[in-house]
């Protein structure tokens, strides 16, 4: 279960997840920020409190920067990781693709 909250700093929205980034809450996440990064000019993702990230969530991660590089050429922030989540995001190369905090 992922619960998304999103503030809004201007154009930046930051987007604070709570619970696990699995395949259960994949679809959530995906539309949540698939609508957001149609609105942002800057997207910062904080992971706080993300107990867990799995594949499906590092996909969904890779598609909203796509969606935002595109868009505007902008980047991801992520902000408040976890060590082990971001063990994660550089182990298999996403890390590479965002910006951190």
């Amino acid at each position: 279960m992922i619960n998304i909250t999103t503030v809004t700093e201007g154009t930046t929205y930051i987007a604070k997840f709570e619970g696990r980034l699995d395949v259960n809450a994949a679809a959530k996440a995906d539309d949540a920020l698939s609508e957001i990064a149609g609105k942002a000019d800057k997207l910062v993702l904080d992971f706080e409190n993300v107990e867990y990230l799995s594949s499906t969530g590092l996909r969904v991660i890779k598609r909203v920067r796509l969606k935002m590089k595109d868009k505007n050429g902008s980047q991801i922030t992520i902000r408040n990781l976890k060590p082990e989540i971001k063990d994660i995001l550089e182990m298999t190369g996403v890390a590479a693709m965002l910006v951190f905090e």
